[in-house]
């Protein structure tokens, strides 16, 4: 019975980390142009449980530099920060903070 609750419980946070389908579908339907593209990053802003301002904390104390650029981005049911620093590139998933992925300049 602990097993299950266990396996019921891991799978539960897995899938919190990825957007529900409803989500990835609404970031589909948009055109090309100036408006419809501020309305999506909006979109995706509002998605994004973790702020910027945070995950830039995150980036700047695992590179030990400060954030030039920061991007929000959709990725299949991934989304996350794109950020560059002077010293290394790292990815943050924006739903729960963790860092996906860091490599250094």
């Amino acid at each position: 019975m602990k097993h299950l609750l266990l396996t019921l419980v891991l799978l539960g946070t897995l899938q919190a980390q990825e957007l529900t389908p409803s989500q990835v579908v609404s970031t589909y339907s948009y055109k090309h142009s100036v408006s419809s593209k501020i309305k999506q990053k909006r979109l995706l802003q509002k998605m994004a449980t973790v702020k910027k301002e945070k995950a830039q904390e995150t980036a700047k104390a695992k590179c030990g530099s400060e954030v030039k650029l920061t991007k929000l981005i959709r990725h299949g049911n991934r989304l996350f920060y794109a950020m560059r620093t002077a010293s290394c590139s790292i990815k943050i998933d924006a739903l729960d903070g963790s860092i996906i992925s860091k490599k250094t300049l």
